[in-house]
């Protein structure tokens, strides 16, 4: 009998293949944290916006949000800006507010391309603060730290919500 002083050929190919299955997994889960938690809020601010246009259409009531950018928050209300509506969940006013929200520290509500009024008419149809309907899809940019933007639109009509 020989004794074996080295490695085969296909040796050699089944452990670089699977080294490099190994390094492609690793890659693909270590995406930045900003990135993630910055598509999260995008998520967040979409159910909340797909939200309001439910209740609009369920209530057959306007509902809306109102951006406040200045002081990075939003909050959805009935009707009138005044007349806020209430979590289903928490029982308390919907109102978010990155920098007093620890999950949100570091977001930052940058523009929106509307005005300060995204609304919902009785038959779902997104509007301006003076009940226009949109003609354009309507655009909220949020930015976590100076390096990573995304934003959130919703089509005109229809009021369908997509992250960008």
């Amino acid at each position: 009998m020989r004794a074996n002083k080295g490695v085969t050929l296909i040796e050699l190919i089944i452990a670089m293949s699977i080294i490099f299955v190994l390094a492609a997994t690793a890659v693909s889960y270590t995406r930045p944290y900003p990135v993630l938690k910055l598509r999260s809020v995008a998520r967040q601010l979409g159910s909340d916006i797909a939200y309001a246009h439910e209740l609009a259409v369920t209530r057959r009531v306007p509902h809306g949000i109102y951006f406040d950018t200045a002081n990075e928050q939003y909050y959805l209300y009935k009707q009138v800006t005044s007349d806020k509506v209430v979590s289903p969940i928490t029982g308390t006013n919907m109102i978010i507010s990155y920098p007093n929200i620890d999950q949100y520290k570091g977001i930052n509500l940058i523009s929106t391309n509307f005005g300060y009024n995204l609304e919902f008419n009785a038959a779902g149809e997104p509007c301006d603060a003076y009940g226009n309907l949109l003609t354009t899809a309507a655009v909220i940019t949020l930015q976590y730290s100076s390096d990573f933007s995304t934003t959130v639109q919703v089509e005109p009509e229809t009021g369908r919500v997509s992250l960008q």
